[in-house]
């Protein structure tokens, strides 16, 4: 049995709990929540108020930390310093500095650490770039460099957050469009380029607290391919990437959980309106269990680090977030320590 510690009571560790159900040989044994409240009833072994009993529970294999993300460095300090790997939910950090200094930590401590960017081990994701890469919609990338048969990428992630979400709205509490859902567009771009941008153009909507409300981005990669982002927390948006080739135009709705690609057939004025295929890969259960089976795959491999989502691509989107921050003036208290 794969026994998990869950740091945070809120949704997205109860997403976590429920995703595990999928694993007939993982459980939460300890769910710890300093405000001692569990609103979203997470069923674990054990239950505590203190983040310290729980990186030094020794029935713990692997922590999860689902807390809001300014405490996600204090958190993963704890874990990292207890020798007890860890999966940090995404955006993994508040900025660069926060996490080089954990990746420091984890390398000097030889322990095992993940961001959570859950989408990257999500079935549908992980064939379609495999088929990019192979070359099936363009040209071959067996050699890891991207190709120019990728014409443009498009993200859209969001919509009028709920009144109760305050976090989302204050510097404070780490909110903003860009952090919270912004990332998943910045990481999947990167994941299936397999590239930094060279160009980043961006501009944002913010409240008086500097927190970015809308966020729209422009990037372009080595390899001239176009990334262009909207995210919102305040405004509907259709919630789904695009991708766009010499041979094909790929629609993937709600792209951060993806189990459905419309494959449509370009004509020869590039319109795209022929929808030649549509293909459905199932998702287990709500999804989540993917990225804590990779931990679990990972440990057993002796690995501290894993090779879908590693520690220098961790980094370098958390620069580009940085970067799109600077140009948008979004600033955190975080940012002036």
């Amino acid at each position: 049995m794969f026994r998990w510690g869950i740091m945070g009571g809120g949704f997205i560790s109860s997403q976590f709990a429920k995703g595990l159900e999928e694993v007939a040989d993982m459980q939460v044994e300890v769910l710890a929540s300093r405000s001692g409240r569990n609103d979203y009833g997470i069923q674990a072994k054990k239950y505590c108020c203190s983040y310290e009993e729980l990186v030094n529970d020794k029935d713990v294999d692997a922590v999860y930390v689902g807390t809001i993300h300014p405490q996600h460095l204090a958190c993963v300090k704890a874990c990292l310093k207890a020798k007890k790997p860890v999966l940090c939910e995404k955006p993994v950090t508040m900025n660069a500095r926060e996490l080089e200094e954990i990746l420091e930590l984890a390398k000097e401590n030889h322990t095992f650490f993940m961001e959570a960017m859950w989408t990257r081990f999500i079935p549908a994701m992980r064939e379609l770039k495999k088929e990019i890469q192979a070359g099936v919609y363009g040209k071959d990338w067996s050699s890891d460099v991207c190709s120019s048969d990728l014409h443009n990428m498009h993200f859209t992630f969001g919509g009028p957050a709920k009144p109760e979400t305050r976090r989302l709205f204050e510097a404070e509490l780490g909110g903003g469009a860009l952090l919270d859902v912004g990332v998943y567009g910045v990481s999947v771009a990167q994941y299936l380029l397999g590239e930094t941008p060279d160009v980043i153009h961006a501009w944002s909507e913010k409240n008086a607290e500097t927190v970015d409300l809308n966020t729209c981005i422009q990037m372009t990669y080595p390899c001239g391919c176009l990334a262009d982002m909207v995210f919102s927390i305040n405004r509907k948006v259709d919630n789904r990437a695009v991708i766009i080739t010499d041979k094909a135009e790929l629609e993937i709705p709600y792209f951060w959980r993806p189990n459905t690609v419309y494959l449509f057939e370009p004509n020869e004025d590039f319109r795209t309106d022929t929808l030649k295929e549509k293909r459905v890969v199932e998702v287990a259960g709500n999804g989540y269990h993917y990225e804590a089976l990779e931990v679990e795959k990972m440990l057993k491999e002796g690995r501290t680090e894993s090779p879908v989502m590693p520690w220098a691509e961790s980094l370098r989107i958390m620069r580009e977030l940085d970067e799109i921050r600077r140009i948008c003036g979004i600033c955190y208290p975080q940012d002036a320590k």
